[in-house]
């Protein structure tokens, strides 16, 4: 029976060492900037929340913390409205401006391109970006916050057509899980997703830990994958945009149109996209704009013009400080060019 005893001790050894290397390595590669490289993008805890329309939103009045993301770590917070900006009343003149996270955040506040507008311009904007919003979402919020402050001067939407399209044809495409981390939504009408002991467990390594989660991508997925038979799906070409997503740019329109404000589309380029690796995923969408009478700025053409890599971070694909100063400037111009704002009102 001795050796039963020795072959335990031996296999305690052997797993309390590759513990504590684990642990060493952990420990290493967290104070890195790897750790931001290998970890998903990572909103402060709780910062967003369940939303029964949309099926998620920013929280309210949400105090400064950390956004996490490929390149770096950023401060972000909320307002009363859940925008990720400064408390307003809406009682001077004001831009209110939406999309998705290139106008959300990746950048501090003061260098969106939002707030580049509002120098440019010297007028109020504010930013109600949501990041992974669609185009009927932003809509859906735009109307909710305006329910609570005069009409605004001028509405733009950052449109990032390589991602609205398919986020209107999956709306809502999030819910909220354990601790307000976004998931896949799979339902019409969604509802919170619930999180059994192990899926908390799994989210809580997921989000922290970067060994499990190279261990996750580089051994255990890979070699769950091989022995699945994936059959090649045929490719598809987009001819025209669908009907869902043609309708929530109308809704856009009608909104503007009953609100007597002016509108403004700003199509915004993907690093992709700039890079000519994908095609322009806004092609088909200048001909419903045009039909619309609704006025848009294309940033793709002036984008190539610059080193994608001096106005877009390095591993993330959202446009850094200068990038969103470029955008800013140019939709200032834009704006300033086509009188859009009455400085006398």
């Amino acid at each position: 029976m001795g050796w039963i005893k020795t072959l335990s001790i031996n296999t305690l050894l052997i797993l309390g060492s590759l513990l504590i290397g684990l642990l060493f390595l952990e420990l290493i590669l967290f104070f890195t900037p790897y750790r931001n490289q290998i970890l998903p993008q990572l909103e402060p805890w709780n910062y967003s929340v369940f939303n029964a329309e949309r099926g998620y939103d920013i929280m309210p009045n949400y105090a400064t913390s950390t956004f996490r993301f490929a390149d770096g770590k950023l401060d972000v917070s909320s307002n009363s409205f859940g925008c990720f900006d400064a408390e307003f009343d809406g009682k001077e003149p004001y831009i209110y401006a939406t999309g998705d996270s290139f106008t959300w955040g990746f950048a501090p506040l003061q260098d969106k391109w939002g707030k580049i507008v509002e120098r440019e311009v010297g007028v109020r904007v504010l930013n109600c970006g949501v990041n992974g919003y669609g185009t009927r979402q932003e809509l859906l919020k735009t109307e909710e916050v305006l329910e609570h402050l005069s009409t605004s001067s001028l509405i733009i939407v950052g449109y990032l057509a390589a991602n609205d399209i398919e986020d209107d044809a999956r709306f809502p495409n999030y819910t909220i899980g354990w601790g307000g981390q976004r998931v896949p939504n799979t339902s019409s009408t969604p509802e919170p997703a619930s999180f059994s002991f192990i899926k908390k467990a799994k989210t809580v390594l997921s989000t922290q830990s970067v060994v499990y989660v190279l261990l996750r991508d580089k051994i255990y997925l890979p070699i769950r994958q091989s022995f699945v038979k994936k059959e090649p799906s045929p490719e598809s070409v987009v001819t025209e945009l669908p009907t869902v997503h043609q309708e929530s740019i109308q809704a856009w329109k009608a909104f503007a149109d009953e609100k007597g404000v002016q509108l403004l589309f700003v199509i915004i380029p993907s690093k992709e996209e700039v890079l000519g690796v994908h095609e322009n995923a806004a092609k088909n969408t200048y001909t419903l704009l045009a039909e619309l009478g609704i006025p848009y700025i294309d940033l793709l053409s002036e984008f190539q013009t610059y080193d994608a890599s001096k106005i877009y971070w390095n591993h993330d694909g959202h446009w850094n400080i200068e990038g969103n100063h470029l955008a800013g400037e140019l939709i200032s111009s834009y704006i300033k060019e086509h009188a859009l704002i009455n400085h006398e009102e």
